[in-house]
């Protein structure tokens, strides 16, 4: 009978520590998990941030085109204004 209850405890410790581990086991994932969100977040962060880059560099290189547009290389290889001809 007391072999039986020694058995039973045991059991019952092996569970509890199998339920600690699988505990652990589950905040390291989502420890992990969360992690991983954050990074996505910055991913997502860090390319808007490349987009309205570009949007910008593109703005300045079409305001810079139209405004070079307006000028044309002469013969003698002076600038003119169009706007003047």
């Amino acid at each position: 009978m007391e072999q039986q209850i020694q058995d039973h405890q045991a059991e019952i410790q092996a569970e509890l520590e199998n339920q600690e581990n699988i505990h652990q086991i589950y905040e390291e994932y989502i420890d992990a998990h969360e992690s991983t969100l954050h990074t996505h977040d910055e991913d997502i962060k860090n390319n808007i941030l490349l987009i309205k880059m570009i949007r910008t560099l593109k703005t300045d290189f079409m305001n810079d085109f139209e405004a070079s547009s307006r000028y044309i290389l002469t013969p003698r290889f002076h600038f003119q204004n169009l706007s003047s001809l």
